[in-house]
């Protein structure tokens, strides 16, 4: 699990992941901002939690109401955590994260830093499981990672995290989706990669048009 989930996470008892297929590359490269999201300095998120009306978004949060949790504020960052997950706790459903770094000179560099450090840890899990897989791209949020993971027999989910990194913002949004035991592991996880891409960016996409910048 991501060390940066240490609340929500383990409420719902998740596992993350992240980068590409076990074996394929020593460990990733540092990323930078691109320069379409690094120029942007954030402060905040619109609304207590972000708002998903996105068609592919709507498969996960239902008419939910989402649930937010927003950490004590730190020095340098706050975070804020929203969890569309139904009463049943039958997916699919929708968790994300946004951990915001303050300081307009040095917000980019602490919120890349974490990026970085977070992709390492996360996509190390693929090397550890078949059915963990991940893979590392440019979306048009920003650079990002994604893990998937089908070992749903702890967790009783199939997930798919994706990681964002939008200038001092760090994005990450877990889809939940019921365990096929029809299709092993392996397999399955590279559909989640397949299958959830779009569904990844279209809501971070949300997310990143609902942030303030400050000007």
């Amino acid at each position: 699990m991501s060390r940066s989930w240490p609340i929500l996470w383990t409420a719902v008892t998740l596992a993350a992941v992240t980068g590409c297929a076990a074996g394929e590359q020593p460990g990733p490269a540092p990323v930078s901002a691109s320069p379409s999201t690094g120029s942007a300095y954030y402060t905040g998120l619109s609304g207590e939690c972000p708002t998903l009306t996105s068609p592919e978004a709507v498969r996960f949060t239902g008419s939910r109401t989402p649930v937010g949790i927003r950490s004590p504020k730190q020095p340098d960052s706050q975070r804020i955590d929203c969890s569309w997950r139904p009463s049943s706790a039958i997916p699919p459903w929708v968790v994300a994260a946004l951990t915001i770094y303050d300081g307009p000179d040095t917000g980019r560099q602490a919120a890349e830093k974490s990026f970085n450090l977070g992709r390492e840890y996360d996509t190390s899990r693929a090397n550890f499981s078949s059915a963990i897989r991940a893979t590392e791209r440019t979306t048009p949020s920003g650079p990002a990672y994604a893990v998937a993971n089908a070992t749903g027999s702890l967790s009783q989910t199939d997930q798919l995290s994706q990681t964002t990194l939008i200038g001092n913002v760090v994005v990450n949004v877990l889809l939940l989706e019921e365990p096929d035991p029809g299709v092993d592991g392996s397999t399955r996880a590279a559909e989640l990669l397949t299958d959830l891409a779009a569904t990844g960016d279209a809501i971070t996409a949300e997310i990143a048009g609902q942030l303030v910048s400050q000007t």
